[in-house]
């Protein structure tokens, strides 16, 4: 979440977070952090005596990785806390999510979104089962391979286009507007309304098939 706001703020984007942080040196690095960029981190409360939330990612010699959660003061940021946030909510224009809160404030979240007239928009990380509920209130969802494989009910493996758009379409089925899986060296499946889209970057060139 806190990767995504800093983004926003880089691209010169009006942004606000909403999240909680601990009273260590990791929490209070990512608040100057994101401030740094123009990010409103009035959201970002602070917790005393506990630890913030940090992610430790480690890259293979392929490129591959792998992440692991310690979820710390995210876990306390609740689904009363997002009703009482709903008017800071007001006028946005995308509501991004991701599932390093817990499910209860996700869902909370996307609802409160979906109220103000929002995009929601859900990268589904770290890779879990979803609450139908969840698929419905979501207009955009952006799984990688291991996640969309994990929401598909299957055994998470490196998945081709056709097997991407697949899995695309029964997200779609299940409610969620539009579905992008992203697959790495292989680029993206986008799939909306119509066919889906096999989408390959190469430098700065997007190239559609």
């Amino acid at each position: 979440g806190a990767n995504q706001a800093y983004a926003v703020g880089k691209l010169s984007g009006k942004i606000a977070m909403l999240g909680r942080v601990g009273s260590d040196d990791f929490g209070r690095r990512m608040r100057e952090n994101l401030e740094q960029v123009g990010c409103d981190v009035s959201g970002i409360k602070v917790l005393q005596g506990l630890q913030s939330g940090i992610a430790l990612i480690f890259v293979a010699d392929d490129g591959h990785n792998t992440i692991i959660i310690v979820p710390g003061a995210n876990d306390k940021l609740s689904p009363e806390d997002v009703t009482e946030a709903k008017s800071s909510l007001q006028g946005s224009a995308l509501v991004l999510l991701q599932l390093e809160n817990l499910m209860p404030t996700v869902v909370a979240a996307a609802r409160a979104g979906r109220e103000v007239g929002a995009k929601v928009m859900l990268d589904p990380a770290p890779a879990q089962p979803l609450p139908d509920e969840l698929f419905g209130l979501v207009d955009i969802m952006t799984p990688n391979e291991t996640e969309a494989a994990i929401l598909a009910g299957m055994k998470p493996s490196r998945l081709d286009p056709k097997q991407a758009a697949e899995i695309a379409r029964k997200l779609r089925a299940k409610g969620t507007k539009t579905v992008i899986v992203k697959l790495g060296d292989q680029g993206c499946v986008l799939v909306q309304d119509g066919e889906p889209q096999v989408i390959h970057f190469e430098g700065l060139l997007q190239i559609v098939v």
